[in-house]
């Protein structure tokens, strides 16, 4: 591992997702987001453009949005997977429950 830690891995933590995001497939996507803290709970929202190429729109985010395959869209006000990038904290890998189905 990375250093010798046991949680070399970026942190992953629960949010609520803030505004609706579509997908154009099915497939499991890492999306740009702002991640806040807002009564003491995680609220994210995805940022900038959302195309591969668009690295620009890194600058705006502190945080990747998991968003599972087996469905073209989610909705704002669910919990879904965040993945920290500007945490010093880490996690031990595997992690529990490695993606987050949408129900």
């Amino acid at each position: 591992t990375y250093l010798h830690r046991k949680d070399s891995h970026i942190y992953r933590a629960e949010a609520i997702l803030q505004k609706d995001f579509l997908k154009a497939n099915p497939f499991t996507r890492f999306v740009r987001g702002r991640v806040e803290i807002v009564d003491g709970q995680l609220q994210v929202t995805p940022v900038g453009l959302d195309k591969s190429s668009a690295i620009s729109s890194l600058a705006e985010a502190n945080a990747f949005i998991v968003l599972p395959g087996g469905t073209r869209g989610f909705e704002a006000g669910i919990t879904v997977s965040v993945l920290l990038l500007e945490s010093s904290a880490g996690s031990e890998w595997p992690w529990e429950e490695p993606l987050r189905s949408y129900k």
